[in-house]
């Protein structure tokens, strides 16, 4: 039986392996997309969080496009919090993440980097874009109508760019491994 399971094994396919998300491709998404529309800028802004957090773009973006959104499993603009003491730190609550302990929320700690990928100021970038009210953190106003970043337009819109470079097999868990190896290696 292991035997027939094995030459199974041999003739499914493997699946193709996630890359991850590198410094040069971040640096890369940053170009292209700092002076883009405000969506553009929205999504450079998650994608750096996600990166520098080590989180899943699926726990920094939202289910829908438009509309009210989940106060208790979404990520507002009350879920970030600065160090009062010194402002370079940052703290963001993610309610029901996938790799956060069941019941329990998620914290992303933040620090302030000396670099245009630095995450505070893409946090500060996204507060500032909310214009002081309690909305989601990640997402752009167009038209006067919030647009929250859905998991699925954001990984297309940095598919896209990564793609028209030359970058390709990219996808929204390679900002996880990618930051995480980045983080691994200053330890």
């Amino acid at each position: 039986m292991l035997k027939a399971s094995s030459k199974e094994d041999k003739l499914v396919g493997k699946r193709a392996k996630k890359l991850p998300m590198m410094l040069w491709n971040m640096t890369h998404l940053w170009k292209e997309l700092s002076d883009g529309s405000d969506f553009d800028k929205a999504v450079l802004d998650v994608a750096i969080v996600a990166f520098w957090g080590l989180a899943r773009l699926s726990e920094l973006s939202y289910d829908s496009e438009f509309g009210a959104v989940s106060f208790t499993s979404s990520v507002l603009t009350s879920d970030v919090v600065f160090d009062p003491e010194n402002n370079s730190f940052a703290t963001i609550v993610i309610q029901n993440a996938k790799t956060g302990a069941p019941g329990k929320p998620q914290l992303i700690t933040l620090r302030e980097q000396d670099h245009v990928l630095c995450p505070i100021l893409a946090l500060k970038r996204r507060l500032s874009s909310s214009l002081g009210t309690t909305t989601t953190l990640f997402g752009n106003m167009e038209g006067g109508v919030r647009h929250h970043l859905t998991r699925r337009k954001t990984v297309a819109r940095v598919e896209q760019v990564l793609v028209d470079s030359g970058y390709a097999g990219l996808h929204g868990h390679s900002f996880r491994a990618g930051g995480s190896q980045i983080v691994t290696s200053c330890m």
